[in-house]
């Protein structure tokens, strides 16, 4: 029994790692408050690759995902937890019918997909990068601070 707990513990462990080392959309974070719904929304994230294309979707009032936008990831890579990350960004609108009003505000769900169509970026919480100095491990930043691989943002009336 006792090695089972830990073989399902490990193989938890695993999948966080695998779900992470293929890359994050950290901006803006789960929950946040983007302002208003005609304005550009600056997306941000990381990968393990170089000069690979990020797609940015967004969930229309169909149930659909809609393409909103690309970013390239950076050739350049920065070393951090023990990996090296491939910045990426880009400036989008996420368009008026991804939006649904939701107890008084706006509510867009959207997600980061990698340059293979099976691949989604972990979304992370709306702050997690005044926390990311408090881990030593990826596994521990994922497990505390990760939302999946969608996220929700808000925006004003």
């Amino acid at each position: 029994m006792f090695v089972k707990q830990i073989k399902s513990l490990s193989i938890a462990f695993g999948l966080s790692l695998v779900l992470l080392s293929t890359g994050c959309i950290f901006g803006p974070g789960d929950g946040a408050n983007v302002g208003s719904r005609t304005e550009s929304i600056f997306f941000e994230g990381a990968t393990n690759f170089a000069e690979q294309t990020i797609a940015i979707t967004a969930k229309k009032n169909d149930g659909t995902w809609q393409y909103i936008g690309k970013a390239e990831t950076s050739p350049n890579a920065i070393g951090h937890l023990g990996h090296s990350w491939h910045y990426w960004s880009v400036a989008k609108v996420v368009p008026l019918n991804c939006w649904k009003l939701v107890n008084g505000k706006y509510v867009a769900e959207i997600k980061a997909i990698g340059w293979d169509p099976h691949i989604q970026l972990t979304a992370f919480n709306e702050g997690f990068v005044d926390y990311i100095d408090d881990y030593d491990d990826l596994g521990e930043l994922v497990d505390a601070q990760a939302s999946g691989t969608t996220m929700t943002i808000y925006a004003n009336p």
